[in-house]
């Protein structure tokens, strides 16, 4: 269960890396798709603060769920499909055409839930213990700190400072998180159920 877990949250930080690959990539190439991409995000950002939750609730989700963390959300699961697409045919999980598209329907959600549920728990810890999110943040800063001196040109490290803030790192901090206690629940939930490994009940990693 363990390893599951720990194969899980590595997956994730996998396809976030070649998320942010992408998007360089595309700020330095395509920028134009890349503010078309932003344009949708800033959309989904006004509807997620306008979900008429109380006003402390409310000012901790437009915190954390800014576009540019929705940006990064959206080309991480195009980067997990894209790697469950190229090990496909290693991977007994996705072999066949039927079994790759389940598969990658439930990675989307387990992704999408991931994101929602990684919210929830910043929006939390904000609330219910402000000192503990004051250094996790300190934590993110250095950390982009780090990034910010990545060796890389000018024109691709610029578009990668732009992406990366100490939020964001925080947030996909806790999207992993909360995907490998996702693969936990669903792995324990398949075992509680007689130990048949159900595609649709364990999510894809």
């Amino acid at each position: 269960m363990f390893g599951r877990m720990a194969m899980t949250g590595l997956t994730v930080m996998v396809a976030m890396v070649l998320a942010l690959a992408i998007l360089v990539i595309l700020g330095v190439y395509a920028p134009l798709w890349l503010h078309w991409v932003q344009n949708g995000a800033d959309l989904i950002e006004r509807a997620v603060t306008s979900t008429g939750l109380p006003s402390k609730y409310n000012v901790w989700v437009g915190i954390f769920a800014a576009s540019e963390a929705i940006v990064i959300l959206i080309f991480t699961i195009i980067a997990r499909i894209i790697l469950a697409v190229v090990l496909a045919p290693v991977s007994p999980r996705t072999s066949g055409i039927g079994r790759l598209l389940a598969s990658i329907g439930s990675m989307t959600a387990s992704l999408f839930f991931a994101f929602v549920l990684g919210i929830l728990m910043l929006v939390t810890l904000g609330i219910i213990a402000p000192d503990i999110l004051d250094g996790m943040l300190s934590a993110a800063g250095w950390v982009e700190a780090r990034l910010e001196h990545t060796g890389l040109p000018f024109r691709w490290n610029n578009i990668l400072r732009l992406l990366i803030a100490d939020d964001q790192i925080l947030l996909l901090f806790f999207t992993i998180v909360a995907r490998m206690l996702i693969a936990l629940v669903a792995t324990s939930l398949s075992a509680a159920m007689g130990g048949n490994r159900s595609d649709y009940l364990v999510p894809a990693r």
